[in-house]
């Protein structure tokens, strides 16, 4: 069984392949056209990775809440039924992969 940690970890690595695999994609449709690639688009492709993270660092964050909430619960009320999942970590990279995913394609 793969724990909340490792399952965060690979949450935000997945984040910036998708951010990396938009970078590549954009890099090569310039190169097709012609477009001079300058290092303000990648400036902006920095600044859009820091505005993941942190809008993925405060899912996380309330992600804790709920995984200590659901630990408290388990010890004392004895509810073994919860699972201990990061969902709203989850659930944001999901999102942030799918927006990367329509840049791709667009």
């Amino acid at each position: 069984m793969v724990g909340v940690p490792v399952l965060m970890f690979l949450e935000y690595l997945l984040v910036l392949i998708a951010v990396l695999a938009d970078l590549v994609s954009g890099v090569r449709k310039a190169k097709k056209m012609g477009v001079a690639r300058r290092s303000k688009a990648f400036r902006r492709t920095i600044d859009k990775l820091a505005r993941y993270y942190n809008a993925l660092f405060a899912l996380s964050i309330v992600d804790a809440m709920q995984l200590l909430a659901i630990a408290y619960l388990r010890a004392v009320e004895s509810l073994d039924s919860l699972p201990l999942f990061p969902l709203f970590t989850l659930i944001g990279a999901i999102g942030i992969a799918l927006i990367e995913l329509k840049s791709i394609f667009e």
